[in-house]
């Protein structure tokens, strides 16, 4: 089977892979093993703790450290989430070897920190707690993007919006 890793949202510091099990469901019902993480929330530590840690689960897949991976097609992996899981699943399959992903889903994942600051999307607090700083820059907005890591060569992706997503 194919693997997949299934990150949850919350807003990078509320719920676990509990929330996110519908999708893992529905993924593994496509013939996928599945890989529903936890990763650090911004209470325990801030950006780029919780992305370090998909990274981490992403590595630990495609190495196959536990016997039980080996026995799985891990050589290309789909990284997938909701919200801010969409959000780390684009920047974790965006940070890893093309060859290695077979795909990036992300539902309603937050693709360009920027746009949603200028916007207004988020307030000022939500980035300060979210970069663990008072001092929140442009270039920490931008390197947190996904979409600035997008280029020719990079993996399949499909971003799922709705009318209501702020």
């Amino acid at each position: 089977a194919p693997v997949a890793l299934v990150i949850h949202g919350g807003s990078w510091n509320a719920m676990d892979k509990t929330s996110i099990t519908p999708l893992a469901i529905l993924i593994a019902e496509c013939g996928y093993a599945v890989f529903n993480i936890n990763y650090r929330l911004l209470d325990d530590a801030p950006w780029p703790a919780c992305g370090d840690d998909c990274i981490a689960a992403a590595n630990f897949l495609l190495q196959a450290v536990h016997p039980v991976i080996k026995q799985l097609d891990h050589s290309k992996i789909v990284v997938a989430g909701a919200s801010a899981g969409g959000h780390l699943a684009l920047w974790t399959g965006l940070h890893l070897p093309p060859e290695n992903v077979r795909a990036i889903i992300s539902i309603a994942g937050p693709a360009d920190l920027n746009y949603q600051s200028k916007n207004q999307v988020m307030q000022a607090e939500k980035w300060k707690k979210f970069f663990g700083t008072d001092e929140v820059t442009y270039e920490m907005l931008a390197s947190a993007s996904p979409a600035n890591y997008v280029k020719p060569g990079a993996p399949p992706l499909l971003c799922i919006h709705s009318t209501n997503d702020k």
